[in-house]
């Protein structure tokens, strides 16, 4: 039995389709966007470093990310024509083709790189439709350890960041650390299990809120640049020139881009099983069309491939709000999003412990592949971006097909060097 989104009075209906009153989806959308927060901004800030951006410049492309991942949600989510899947999936840079583009951006320079972006956009639109038809090769048992896989990759993601977040520093692993990233996940943990309602529906967000509160008692938190930042700013496109298109470039990119559509496989399966909704190939083709669309729309507006992101599908699970409408919402949070932007790239109001700790449930199903519930003990997880602004991946949310495709990728991006 379905029940609509707590507050918006309406009769049941399918869950995806609900649509709740806006003040509650702009909460439920901002939960969304806290939990993604961190993974796709580490795309410009690893690219920026590895490439010698200038600091204007790198909050440059986190604005341009910013704002393109709320496009790319929103596409996914409402959908137009025959693009997006119209299922809750919320939008990232994809942690995939963060290797390929450094080499391509070093090799063959920035113009390239974004030609190669809006190749492999192209090639993913294209190929849609094919690709498709390898669902009958995720049977229940693969969609049940592939997030078991996305589960397990994100445990030492944690355990960084629970030390504090850069493993060099001194006070790595420090009781301080320790103690607010143990307080923000009883926090979690304790709200959605005794919570009720809209309460528990929000237990990320504030546990999010209560663990940064604590951060600032506790002096590890400054607010003191937020101020000075401005809260809207304009993305520029081909802010780097014209795009150039050379061959090898786009190969590789398109290569990457099978991993890409492995993983939202993975996770449009996934979010079927946790929703009650079949998922065909017409809807795994729409949410292909999607990525492909929103890829190239990141290469004219200086920013990178897109794909599902993970953590955001557990989220789903753990809140069980499964409107699409309530991470449409968090899209269109995300496009004015220059404030935080500011703040992450200074490094000052964000503990490590704390702040960026998303929820990644653990989801487990009985033995015909039924969703059963969720696992609250399972741990959050998400990026590292130590104190020199730079950025230190731990590790990112994988599925088992994927890795049969890494290989390609490899070889097609030692060709680069």
């Amino acid at each position: 039995m379905h029940h609509p989104i707590p507050g918006s009075g309406g009769a049941p209906a399918d869950p995806i389709d609900e649509v709740g009153a806006p003040s509650r989806l702009l909460l439920f959308g901002l939960q969304h966007v806290l939990v993604m927060y961190a993974g796709t901004v580490a795309v410009p800030l690893i690219l920026g470093s590895a490439l010698g951006f200038t600091p204007k410049q790198v909050i440059a492309l986190i604005s341009a990310d910013l704002f393109t991942s709320g496009l790319a949600t929103l596409l996914q989510t409402i959908g137009w024509w025959k693009f997006g899947a119209r299922l809750p999936l919320i939008q990232g840079c994809s942690f995939i083709c963060v290797a390929p583009m450094i080499l391509i951006g070093s090799h063959y320079g920035i113009p390239a790189l974004y030609g190669s972006v809006i190749s492999c956009g192209l090639f993913t639109m294209l190929v849609g439709p094919w690709f498709s038809r390898m669902l009958r090769f995720f049977p229940p048992v693969v969609i049940g350890s592939v997030i078991t896989v996305i589960g397990l990759s994100l445990l030492p993601v944690a355990g960084g960041w629970l030390g504090g977040g850069d493993p060099t520093a001194a006070g790595f692993g420090s009781f301080g650390h320790l103690g607010l990233g143990l307080a923000t996940i009883v926090l979690i943990v304790g709200i959605q299990r005794f919570g009720r309602g809209m309460i528990a529906n929000l237990s990320v967000l504030l546990g999010l809120i209560g663990g940064t509160a604590l951060a600032a008692l506790a002096g590890e938190a400054s607010f003191g640049q937020v101020a000075a930042t401005p809260w809207f700013a304009m993305a520029h496109p081909l802010l780097f020139g014209p795009p150039h298109f050379v061959l090898l470039p786009a190969l590789v990119m398109s290569l990457s881009m099978l991993v890409v559509m492995t993983e939202t496989t993975g996770n449009c399966l996934a979010i079927g099983e946790i929703t009650g909704r079949p998922i065909g190939r017409a809807t795994l083709t729409a949410a292909f069309r999607a990525d492909g669309l929103s890829t190239v729309l990141g290469g004219v507006f200086n920013s990178f491939p897109y794909n599902v992101y993970s953590q955001n599908t557990g989220l789903l699970a753990l809140s069980k709000i499964k409107s699409r409408f309530a991470v449409a919402a968090g899209g269109w949070i995300t496009r004015p999003a220059r404030v935080l932007t500011e703040t992450c790239c200074r490094d000052r109001g964000d503990p490590p412990a704390c702040v960026r700790w998303s929820i990644h449930s653990d989801v487990r199903y009985d033995d015909h592949g039924r969703h059963r519930g969720i696992d609250p003990g399972s741990l959050p997880g998400h990026q590292q971006c130590d104190h020199r602004g730079g950025l230190r991946k731990y590790g990112c949310a994988a599925d088992c097909f994927a890795a049969a495709f890494r290989p390609c990728v490899r070889c097609g991006a030692a060709l680069l060097k």
